[in-house]
Order: structure tokens, then C-alpha cells, then sequence
């Protein structure tokens, strides 16, 4: 059996490893946080890049379609005029295809922030 004074010394060390420990576990549950954090962020992310993709694949067949029907029905008759010669179509195209820029981009930056504010 240990005298007293042993016990006393062998409890303070075993205080001071506790102590080392828990402070360890801590730093690396934060660490831990801070990777699943990052990670669901980029989740997003990508979540938000395939929906812009697709978005934009979309429009782009959406495009294709209406210049193959143009071709279809000519470019003399009144069908024609309707389908591809109206300039307030084109823009909404062009507005679409800006927008999914400006939303990309606005997106781009707002991850960014949110990761470096950390």
C-alpha cells in the first residue's frame, strides 16, 4: 500500500493528464466541427453548381429547340415572325442566361465568405 503523500502525488498527476486530455478532445471535436462544416458547405455548393448547370443545359436545349423549329416552319410566313424574329424573345434569353451568371457568381461569393469568415 502507497502512503498518502504518494496517492496525493499520483492523484495530482493523474488530474493534470485528465486535464491535457479533455483539452485535446475539445481542440479536435472544434477541428471536427469546423470539417463537417466545410463540408456541407461544399455539399451545397455543388448543389448549387448542378442546378445552374442544369438550369443552363436546359435553356441551351430550350434554344436549340426553338431554332429548330424556326427552321421548320420556314422564315416567310407568319409563323416565322411569331416564333424566331421577335427581339423581346431573344433578350429574355440572353436576360436568362445573364441571370444564371449573376446568380453563379453572387453564389461564388457568398461561400467564399461564409468560409473565410471563420
Amino acid at each position: 500500500m502507497l502512503p498518502v503523500c504518494e496517492l496525493n502525488e499520483v492523484l495530482m498527476e493523474l488530474e493534470a493528464q485528465i486535464k491535457d486530455y479533455s483539452e485535446t478532445l475539445i481542440a479536435e471535436l472544434a477541428h471536427r466541427d469546423e470539417l463537417e462544416y466545410e463540408k456541407e458547405l461544399k455539399n451545397s455548393f455543388i448543389s448549387h453548381l448542378l442546378a445552374v448547370q442544369t438550369k443552363r443545359r436546359q435553356h441551351n436545349l430550350d434554344k436549340k429547340k426553338n431554332k429548330v423549329g424556326i427552321g421548320v416552319t420556314g422564315s416567310g410566313g407568319a409563323s416565322g415572325l411569331s416564333n424566331g424574329n421577335n427581339p423581346d424573345k431573344d433578350k429574355t434569353f440572353s436576360v436568362g442566361s445573364l441571370h444564371s451568371k449573376v446568380s453563379f457568381s453572387s453564389l461564388l461569393q457568398r461561400l467564399c465568405t461564409l468560409h473565410f469568415q471563420k
